[in-house]
């Protein structure tokens, strides 16, 4: 095997095996703080179980009579894989469509008054619907949408309010439900990630040994 070519199949080994070790430690680190928010969300009351003015979180389906906003979805996000001078891809944000809406919950609806909250993106699927919009071309990636549709769970955070009898929310978390699915989606997303991140570690301390071996070879 020529020289170069040694040296170059090391010096890729030994940046996978960095690059798998700073991503268990990335998540080493964020783990903490995402399993406190989970906790913190899956601590909020129900609407009917809380004053005006308290955090909530509403449990429930997106009322049929909501208006479509883009392909029959009333809430959507379009992305887009994208290459930067690098030439890596990461997924780009081309446009949201976000309103305010009500939710039928088995104790009355409840109107998400506001359009600046966040979507959820911690449960896979994030939302019921996905789909091609565009497909792809010789220059350009496909861009995606995915959103909500009339009649699908939602679960949505926020603080509760009152409109006239009405009870609102001032949300700031929208997300894919059902409730209990929702939260045992994201249990097993972190139980696999913890199932898999000392394997990956072993990788990529393989991959640094390996490449230093074939460096010195």
């Amino acid at each position: 095997m020529p020289q170069s070519l040694r040296d170059g199949l090391a010096i890729l080994s030994v940046f996978l095996g960095l690059f798998a070790l700073l991503f268990v430690v990335v998540k080493l680190f964020q783990s903490p703080g995402e399993a406190e928010a989970v906790a913190e969300l899956k601590s909020l009351s129900s609407p009917d179980q809380a004053r005006t003015g308290a955090m909530v979180l509403v449990d429930g389906r997106i009322a049929d009579s909501v208006r479509p906003l883009r392909g029959g979805l009333v809430l959507y996000k379009r992305e887009q894989s994208k290459g930067d001078y690098r030439n890596s891809r990461k997924l780009v944000t081309i446009s949201v469509g976000k309103q305010s809406f009500v939710i039928d919950t088995v104790h009355g609806p409840v109107r998400v008054v506001n359009e600046d909250f966040a979507f959820d993106d911690r449960r896979n699927p994030w939302a019921p619907v996905e789909r091609i919009e565009t497909p792809a071309t010789l220059t350009e990636s496909a861009i995606v949408i995915s959103g909500f549709i009339p009649g699908t769970p939602v679960i949505a955070a926020g603080r509760l309010g009152d409109d006239d009898g009405m009870q609102v929310l001032s949300a700031t978390l929208i997300a894919f439900g059902p409730r209990d699915a929702y939260f045992a989606a994201i249990a097993q997303s972190r139980a696999e990630l913890r199932h898999a991140l000392p394997w990956m570690a072993f990788g990529g301390l393989f991959l640094i040994w390996i490449g230093v071996r074939v460096w010195r070879a």
